[in-house]
């Protein structure tokens, strides 16, 4: 079900998600794929993010799976010892994961941490170009 929301799963190694934007002749909708020599490491994206989730194995090993099968899963952030609550989903053309708030707004990492200076900004736009140009040179779509 999670794949017809447009969210990427797991499976057998390869991330799949439909391309709503583009169908095939037969009016099927084409899949992205992306394997694993395409280079989207989940649990280094994990480990990037400041989540409470991680200091307990257990709890990382089930936010991973849920992750692998689709789901949008709440996490906390930890910053200065306060927690905050967001969502999560697995972003592999990205190389990352869609970051949203408690109104289902998607957020980028900065603003989750509240970084919201003009430098941070910039940044953010930086990487958005560089994923849009990473998009066109080593994506798939069978």
């Amino acid at each position: 079900m999670n794949d017809l929301s447009g969210r990427c799963i797991q499976s057998r190694g390869t991330w799949l998600q439909f391309d709503f934007n583009d169908k095939e002749p037969n009016g099927n909708f084409r899949v992205k794929q992306f394997h694993f020599d395409y280079g989207y490491d989940l649990d280094k994206v994990l480990q990037q993010l400041p989540l409470k989730e991680l200091l307990n194995k257990g709890e990382t090993d089930t936010m991973k799976e849920k992750l692998k099968n689709g789901d949008r899963i709440s996490v906390s952030f930890v910053k200065d010892g306060n927690e905050q609550r967001f969502y999560i989903e697995a972003n592999p053309q990205f190389k990352s994961v869609n970051i949203y708030d408690e109104h289902s707004r998607k957020v980028t990492l900065n603003t989750a941490l509240g970084n919201k200076t003009m430098e941070a900004m910039k940044v953010t736009h930086k990487v958005n170009e560089q994923q849009q140009q990473a998009q066109k040179n080593g994506m798939r779509i069978g």
